[in-house]
């Protein structure tokens, strides 16, 4: 995934989130227009899902929609990263350090 700092919420792509609410569909507006997506709930750890003090798990509603990231299917927005105190990026270890409020 991807870390962005200016997006307002995390997003997902359909090939990791296969489902998109019809009932609740909402239009995500984007740079070269617009997608439709939807809100569920969606479960998601960043880290290192085997050392329980290197992750962190979240259920939240994500923004669910054919999205295309490059080679990765979602970002974290702010909605994850207020959560967070600080962040750092060890560039070296290619590793996001998230600090506990």
């Amino acid at each position: 995934m991807l870390i962005d700092t200016g997006a307002a919420l995390t997003t997902f792509t359909l090939r990791v989130v296969p489902t998109l609410d019809t009932d609740s569909r909402i239009a995500i507006n984007m740079a070269k227009g617009s997608v439709l997506a939807s809100r569920p709930p969606v479960g998601f750890v960043l880290g290192d899902s085997d050392l329980r003090e290197r992750h962190c798990s979240f259920l939240q509603n994500g923004v669910v929609g054919r999205f295309k990231f490059l080679d990765v299917d979602g970002l974290v927005g702010q909605d994850v990263l207020s959560r967070f105190k600080s962040l750092t990026f060890d560039f070296k270890n290619s590793t996001l350090i998230l600090e506990d409020r």
